[in-house]
């Protein structure tokens, strides 16, 4: 709408110029020449537009996580079984709960249930368990046999999550075959 009316307000000043850069001429002696019109130079002018485009900064390194074992749907274990994680371009300190410092923070591990990535929201689940430390390895004990999820998250001080977030998760087995009741973690940590 409002280019619309830009534009037919353009032609209609284009159109008064123009009309008005037309004069005619006196007749001559006995009035019998035809009028000629002669154009008065006008301008034509200038229409700019300007874009503008926000493009969301991501660093150079973002911090990352990676779950190095067990293997992506690989066997646990019986019942317990330690995760190993890679942390790049991030300082794991030991300051759980503490004020946050850009790029320093711990990993959250989570069994059973995706790693909470809303933003300025402490990254503790309703559900499933979850453990919260500045080791690259955590020991998940007495886990029921059958099929669970891993999850790893860095997170600030304050236990929330990066922006943008830096998780990973995995499936594995517990239990020397696979099999047995799977099933949900259960209560906290």
């Amino acid at each position: 709408m409002k280019k619309t009316i830009s534009l037919s307000l353009i032609l209609l000043i284009l159109l008064t110029v123009l009309l008005a850069g037309c004069t005619t001429q006196p007749a001559g002696p006995g009035g019998t020449q035809p009028p000629t019109l002669t154009p008065t130079p006008t301008t034509t002018p200038v229409i700019t537009t300007t874009a503008t485009t926000t493009v969301a900064t991501v660093a150079a390194n973002p911090p990352r996580v990676r779950i190095l074992s067990p293997e992506d749907v690989g066997i646990a274990g019986p019942t317990n079984f330690t995760v190993t994680v890679a942390v790049e371009n991030f300082q794991l300190v030991d300051a759980l709960g503490g004020a946050n410092v850009p790029g320093e923070g711990h990993i959250h591990y989570f069994l059973d249930v995706d790693a909470p990535t809303t933003p300025g929201v402490p990254a503790i689940p309703a559900t499933g368990r979850y453990a919260p430390t500045a080791n690259t390895t955590y020991t998940w004990t007495e886990v029921p046999g059958g099929y669970h999820i891993v999850a790893v998250e860095l997170v600030n001080n304050d236990h929330t999550p990066l922006i943008p977030p830096a998780t990973d998760t995995i499936t594995v087995i517990v239990g020397r075959e696979g099999a047995g009741g799977g099933g949900g973690g259960g209560g906290g940590y």
